[in-house]
Protein backbone atom coordinates (compact mmCIF):
# COMPACT_ATOMS: atom_id res chain seq x y z
CA UNK A 1 0.00 0.00 0.00
CA UNK A 2 0.69 3.17 -0.08
CA UNK A 3 -0.43 7.26 1.22
CA UNK A 4 -2.22 9.39 -0.58
CA UNK A 5 -3.37 12.94 1.10
CA UNK A 6 -4.62 15.49 -1.10
CA UNK A 7 -6.10 19.01 0.39
CA UNK A 8 -7.30 22.46 -1.13
CA UNK A 9 -8.68 25.45 -0.09
CA UNK A 10 -11.47 24.73 -2.69
CA UNK A 11 -13.26 21.73 -3.34
CA UNK A 12 -11.27 18.20 -3.88
CA UNK A 13 -12.82 16.30 -6.64
CA UNK A 14 -12.92 12.92 -7.71
CA UNK A 15 -13.53 13.18 -11.78
CA UNK A 16 -15.13 10.37 -14.03
CA UNK A 17 -12.54 7.94 -14.70
CA UNK A 18 -10.04 9.26 -12.27
CA UNK A 19 -8.16 5.94 -9.90
CA UNK A 20 -6.53 6.53 -6.70
CA UNK A 21 -4.88 3.33 -5.97
CA UNK A 22 -3.06 2.58 -2.69
CA UNK A 23 -3.53 -1.21 -3.15
CA UNK A 24 -0.84 -3.10 -1.68
CA UNK A 25 0.18 -6.82 -1.90
CA UNK A 26 0.80 -7.51 1.77
CA UNK A 27 0.14 -5.74 4.78
CA UNK A 28 2.66 -3.83 6.31
CA UNK A 29 4.78 -4.79 9.61
CA UNK A 30 2.45 -2.86 11.37
CA UNK A 31 -0.52 -4.90 9.95
CA UNK A 32 -1.84 -2.19 8.14
CA UNK A 33 -3.35 -1.56 4.18
CA UNK A 34 -2.87 2.25 2.15
CA UNK A 35 -4.12 4.99 3.22
CA UNK A 36 -6.60 7.97 1.56
CA UNK A 37 -7.09 11.10 2.78
CA UNK A 38 -9.32 13.50 0.81
CA UNK A 39 -9.95 17.21 2.56
CA UNK A 40 -11.93 20.45 0.53
CA UNK A 41 -12.63 23.35 2.60
CA UNK A 42 -9.02 23.37 4.17
CA UNK A 43 -9.47 27.07 6.53
CA UNK A 44 -6.83 29.29 5.45
CA UNK A 45 -5.95 32.45 7.82
CA UNK A 46 -9.17 31.48 9.76
CA UNK A 47 -11.09 31.78 6.30
CA UNK A 48 -13.02 28.90 4.46
CA UNK A 49 -14.45 29.05 1.35
CA UNK A 50 -18.31 28.55 1.45
CA UNK A 51 -18.20 26.80 -1.44
CA UNK A 52 -16.16 24.26 -0.71
CA UNK A 53 -16.89 20.08 -0.92
CA UNK A 54 -15.28 16.99 -1.11
CA UNK A 55 -16.88 15.20 -4.12
CA UNK A 56 -16.74 11.57 -5.37
CA UNK A 57 -18.36 10.85 -8.56
CA UNK A 58 -19.62 7.98 -10.30
CA UNK A 59 -16.42 6.15 -12.53
CA UNK A 60 -14.16 7.22 -10.03
CA UNK A 61 -11.98 4.98 -8.26
CA UNK A 62 -10.26 4.36 -5.20
CA UNK A 63 -8.32 1.25 -4.42
CA UNK A 64 -7.77 0.49 -0.81
CA UNK A 65 -7.49 -3.19 -0.84
CA UNK A 66 -4.74 -5.67 0.04
CA UNK A 67 -3.89 -8.99 -1.76
CA UNK A 68 -3.41 -11.25 0.86
CA UNK A 69 -5.98 -12.24 3.11
CA UNK A 70 -6.10 -10.30 6.52
CA UNK A 71 -5.42 -12.39 9.87
CA UNK A 72 -6.40 -11.14 13.27
CA UNK A 73 -4.83 -7.93 13.69
CA UNK A 74 -4.37 -7.00 10.12
CA UNK A 75 -6.54 -4.22 8.36
CA UNK A 76 -7.11 -3.08 4.94
CA UNK A 77 -6.32 0.22 3.86
CA UNK A 78 -8.63 3.48 5.11
CA UNK A 79 -10.52 6.31 3.27
CA UNK A 80 -10.76 9.44 5.48
CA UNK A 81 -12.67 12.59 3.64
CA UNK A 82 -12.82 15.72 5.94
CA UNK A 83 -14.75 18.78 4.34
CA UNK A 84 -16.71 21.52 7.26
CA UNK A 85 -20.11 21.65 8.47
CA UNK A 86 -22.46 23.11 6.47
CA UNK A 87 -23.82 25.71 9.38
CA UNK A 88 -23.59 29.21 10.26
CA UNK A 89 -22.95 28.78 14.10
CA UNK A 90 -21.43 25.77 15.93
CA UNK A 91 -25.04 24.70 17.06
CA UNK A 92 -26.70 24.93 13.82
CA UNK A 93 -24.80 22.55 12.11
CA UNK A 94 -27.11 19.25 10.06
CA UNK A 95 -24.55 18.30 7.54
CA UNK A 96 -21.28 18.14 5.93
CA UNK A 97 -20.03 19.16 2.46
CA UNK A 98 -19.16 15.79 1.48
CA UNK A 99 -21.11 14.75 -1.80
CA UNK A 100 -23.00 11.14 -1.71
CA UNK A 101 -20.30 8.32 -2.16
CA UNK A 102 -20.95 7.38 -5.93
CA UNK A 103 -16.87 6.42 -6.51
CA UNK A 104 -16.00 2.66 -6.65
CA UNK A 105 -14.40 1.80 -3.58
CA UNK A 106 -12.94 -1.65 -3.51
CA UNK A 107 -11.54 -3.04 -0.20
CA UNK A 108 -11.07 -0.93 2.76
CA UNK A 109 -11.76 -1.26 6.64
CA UNK A 110 -13.04 2.30 7.41
CA UNK A 111 -14.31 4.81 5.85
CA UNK A 112 -14.53 7.91 7.89
CA UNK A 113 -16.26 11.45 7.16
CA UNK A 114 -15.23 14.31 9.22
CA UNK A 115 -17.79 17.32 9.32
CA UNK A 116 -14.95 19.63 11.28
CA UNK A 117 -16.01 22.92 12.57
CA UNK A 118 -13.91 26.19 13.01
CA UNK A 119 -13.07 27.40 16.53
CA UNK A 120 -10.69 30.53 15.71
CA UNK A 121 -9.59 32.06 19.06
CA UNK A 122 -7.41 34.18 17.80
CA UNK A 123 -5.11 36.56 20.29
CA UNK A 124 -1.72 37.87 19.83
CA UNK A 125 -1.32 37.94 22.98
CA UNK A 126 -2.09 33.96 23.14
CA UNK A 127 -5.14 31.82 23.27
CA UNK A 128 -6.29 29.13 26.09
CA UNK A 129 -8.19 26.14 25.49
CA UNK A 130 -10.79 27.37 28.07
CA UNK A 131 -13.74 25.25 29.22
CA UNK A 132 -16.11 26.68 27.51
CA UNK A 133 -13.97 26.05 24.41
CA UNK A 134 -14.39 22.44 25.31
CA UNK A 135 -17.91 22.58 26.07
CA UNK A 136 -18.27 24.09 22.90
CA UNK A 137 -16.76 21.37 20.57
CA UNK A 138 -19.16 18.79 22.96
CA UNK A 139 -22.20 21.25 21.69
CA UNK A 140 -21.03 20.75 18.34
CA UNK A 141 -21.23 17.43 17.92
CA UNK A 142 -24.09 16.62 19.38
CA UNK A 143 -25.61 19.18 17.31
CA UNK A 144 -24.15 17.16 14.29
CA UNK A 145 -24.19 13.68 15.01
CA UNK A 146 -26.47 13.24 18.35
CA UNK A 147 -25.75 13.46 22.17
CA UNK A 148 -24.22 10.18 23.17
CA UNK A 149 -26.61 6.99 22.42
CA UNK A 150 -29.19 8.98 20.52
CA UNK A 151 -28.74 10.21 16.57
CA UNK A 152 -28.97 14.08 16.28
CA UNK A 153 -32.10 15.35 14.21
CA UNK A 154 -30.64 15.49 11.23
CA UNK A 155 -28.27 12.66 11.26
CA UNK A 156 -30.51 10.33 9.43
CA UNK A 157 -30.68 12.24 6.18
CA UNK A 158 -27.29 13.53 6.46
CA UNK A 159 -26.30 9.12 6.59
CA UNK A 160 -28.36 8.70 3.68
CA UNK A 161 -27.48 11.54 1.56
CA UNK A 162 -23.89 10.59 2.00
CA UNK A 163 -24.30 6.84 1.91
CA UNK A 164 -26.31 7.31 -1.41
CA UNK A 165 -27.61 3.89 -3.01
CA UNK A 166 -24.48 2.45 -1.50
CA UNK A 167 -26.13 0.06 1.50
CA UNK A 168 -22.58 -2.27 0.79
CA UNK A 169 -20.88 0.80 2.56
CA UNK A 170 -22.93 0.17 5.54
CA UNK A 171 -19.99 -1.65 7.40
CA UNK A 172 -17.11 0.63 7.04
CA UNK A 173 -19.05 3.89 7.56
CA UNK A 174 -18.72 6.44 10.23
CA UNK A 175 -19.38 9.86 9.92
CA UNK A 176 -17.64 11.84 12.82
CA UNK A 177 -17.78 15.32 14.18
CA UNK A 178 -14.43 17.31 13.88
CA UNK A 179 -13.03 20.02 16.14
CA UNK A 180 -10.10 22.42 14.46
CA UNK A 181 -8.85 25.28 17.39
CA UNK A 182 -6.41 27.62 16.05
CA UNK A 183 -4.82 30.42 17.32
CA UNK A 184 -3.35 32.55 13.98
CA UNK A 185 -1.51 34.95 15.78
CA UNK A 186 0.59 33.11 18.66
CA UNK A 187 0.47 30.51 21.03
CA UNK A 188 -2.66 27.64 22.23
CA UNK A 189 -2.37 26.72 25.49
CA UNK A 190 -4.08 24.16 27.95
CA UNK A 191 -3.55 24.60 31.29
CA UNK A 192 -0.99 27.16 33.36
CA UNK A 193 1.82 26.92 35.53
CA UNK A 194 -0.01 26.01 38.23
CA UNK A 195 -2.73 24.12 37.14
CA UNK A 196 -3.84 20.61 38.41
CA UNK A 197 -4.67 17.47 37.16
CA UNK A 198 -8.51 18.70 37.36
CA UNK A 199 -7.55 21.13 34.38
CA UNK A 200 -7.17 18.10 32.02
CA UNK A 201 -9.30 17.56 29.26
CA UNK A 202 -10.55 14.38 29.21
CA UNK A 203 -12.43 13.27 25.94
CA UNK A 204 -12.94 9.61 27.83
CA UNK A 205 -15.20 11.59 30.27
CA UNK A 206 -18.12 9.09 31.20
CA UNK A 207 -20.43 11.45 33.08
CA UNK A 208 -23.83 12.37 32.06
CA UNK A 209 -24.14 15.13 29.97
CA UNK A 210 -19.65 15.35 29.91
CA UNK A 211 -19.26 12.84 27.59
CA UNK A 212 -17.20 13.15 24.25
CA UNK A 213 -19.25 10.54 22.11
CA UNK A 214 -21.86 11.32 19.68
CA UNK A 215 -24.67 9.77 18.33
CA UNK A 216 -26.35 6.03 18.75
CA UNK A 217 -23.33 4.73 17.67
CA UNK A 218 -21.28 6.49 20.26
CA UNK A 219 -18.61 7.63 17.93
CA UNK A 220 -15.31 9.88 18.92
CA UNK A 221 -14.65 13.21 16.98
CA UNK A 222 -11.56 14.30 15.20
CA UNK A 223 -9.36 17.21 17.15
CA UNK A 224 -6.98 19.36 14.67
CA UNK A 225 -4.98 22.30 17.00
CA UNK A 226 -3.19 24.79 14.77
CA UNK A 227 -1.25 27.25 15.94
CA UNK A 228 1.24 30.39 14.49
CA UNK A 229 3.61 29.98 17.70
CA UNK A 230 3.67 27.65 19.89
CA UNK A 231 1.39 24.51 21.45
CA UNK A 232 1.59 24.25 24.74
CA UNK A 233 0.57 22.27 27.12
CA UNK A 234 0.27 22.55 30.73
CA UNK A 235 -2.24 19.74 30.88
CA UNK A 236 -3.32 16.46 29.25
CA UNK A 237 -5.70 16.00 26.55
CA UNK A 238 -6.44 12.37 26.31
CA UNK A 239 -9.53 10.08 26.04
CA UNK A 240 -10.02 8.36 29.16
CA UNK A 241 -6.47 7.66 30.52
CA UNK A 242 -5.37 7.83 33.85
CA UNK A 243 -4.19 11.21 34.83
CA UNK A 244 -1.44 12.56 36.69
CA UNK A 245 -2.37 11.73 41.21
CA UNK A 246 -4.10 14.53 42.44
CA UNK A 247 -1.61 16.78 45.46
CA UNK A 248 1.21 15.75 43.07
CA UNK A 249 3.25 18.52 41.59
CA UNK A 250 1.86 19.94 38.04
CA UNK A 251 3.01 18.63 34.79
CA UNK A 252 5.94 20.62 32.84
CA UNK A 253 5.00 22.33 30.13
CA UNK A 254 5.44 20.25 27.00
CA UNK A 255 6.06 22.97 24.36
CA UNK A 256 5.92 21.89 20.67
CA UNK A 257 6.68 23.76 18.04
CA UNK A 258 4.27 24.49 15.51
CA UNK A 259 6.05 22.49 12.94
CA UNK A 260 4.68 18.86 15.17
CA UNK A 261 4.14 15.91 13.27
CA UNK A 262 0.71 14.87 13.06
CA UNK A 263 -0.31 12.33 14.97
CA UNK A 264 -2.42 9.06 13.33
CA UNK A 265 -5.74 7.95 13.86
CA UNK A 266 -6.61 4.61 15.81
CA UNK A 267 -8.72 1.89 14.09
CA UNK A 268 -10.69 -0.62 16.29
CA UNK A 269 -10.61 -4.00 15.53
CA UNK A 270 -13.73 -6.08 15.15
CA UNK A 271 -12.49 -8.17 12.83
CA UNK A 272 -9.78 -9.55 10.31
CA UNK A 273 -9.34 -6.91 7.40
CA UNK A 274 -12.43 -4.65 8.16
CA UNK A 275 -13.58 -2.16 10.95
CA UNK A 276 -16.56 0.31 11.28
CA UNK A 277 -15.27 0.93 14.95
CA UNK A 278 -12.98 3.71 15.51
CA UNK A 279 -12.95 3.88 19.54
CA UNK A 280 -10.65 6.21 20.58
CA UNK A 281 -10.23 10.41 19.40
CA UNK A 282 -7.32 11.68 16.74
CA UNK A 283 -5.59 14.53 17.90
CA UNK A 284 -3.15 16.36 15.63
CA UNK A 285 -1.13 19.45 15.98
CA UNK A 286 0.43 21.14 13.16
CA UNK A 287 1.63 24.76 11.83
CA UNK A 288 -0.88 27.21 10.64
Amino acid sequence: GGTIDLKAFGSVSLAPFSVLNVHGEHFSHAGKGGAVFLEGGSQRNGVIDGSAMVNLLADSMIDISVADAATLGQFEGTLHLRAPQNGTLFTNSTDIRVSALDSTITGGSSITVEGYWLFDISNAAGAAITTTVQNNVRTNGNQLIGVAGAPSAGYGAMLNRIRGGHASLDPLLIIVPGAEIINRLGDLTLGTTSSTSTSDWNLGNTAAGQRFRFGDRLVPGVLTLRSAGNLNLFNTISDGFTTSRPGSEPPSPATCAAAATPSSPIAGTRHPGRSASVPTWTISRSPM
